[in-house]
């Protein structure tokens, strides 16, 4: 990105429905802005408290007959040094921007579910504070 090399690791945690995005750039980089995104075709996206977004999706409502999909993911930075900041530019789309400091690694911790079900019975304080088991490249 931008030039220099930016390393990536993610893995999913099993039963959590927690997706988690390491990133991270060599020693000698240079301090690089970042934003990431959650964005639905149709839908909702709101900021979520501190640092953290949201974006939800349903393909009617309860009232309706047949089936109705429900889905939702929820977004938070973890580790950055820098301040991160969560904005709803679009009724469709959360962000979350920071700068990545060099050799300094950041987690973006993304909750998704779906099939109708919003809840987690994990709070989300829980999730962010684990650490990664694997190691860099």
């Amino acid at each position: 990105m931008g030039g220099q090399r930016v390393n990536t690791r993610t893995c999913a945690a099993d039963g959590e429905n927690l997706l988690v995005t390491e990133v991270w750039t060599d020693a000698a980089g240079r301090r690089m802005p970042v934003q990431v995104d959650l964005t639905v075709p149709a839908g909702t996206a709101a900021v979520a408290g501190t640092g953290q977004v949201q974006i939800t999706r349903t393909t009617g409502t309860d009232t309706d007959t047949g089936w109705v999909s429900k889905a939702a993911a929820s977004a938070k930075v973890v580790g950055s040094p820098t301040t991160v900041t969560a904005s709803a530019p679009a009724g469709t789309n959360a962000r979350l921007s920071f700068d990545l400091l060099p050799n300094t690694p950041v987690r973006i911790v993304m909750s998704i579910h779906g099939n109708g079900g919003y809840n987690n019975t994990t709070a989300l304080a829980t999730l962010t504070t684990r650490r990664s088991t694997g190691r860099r490249n």
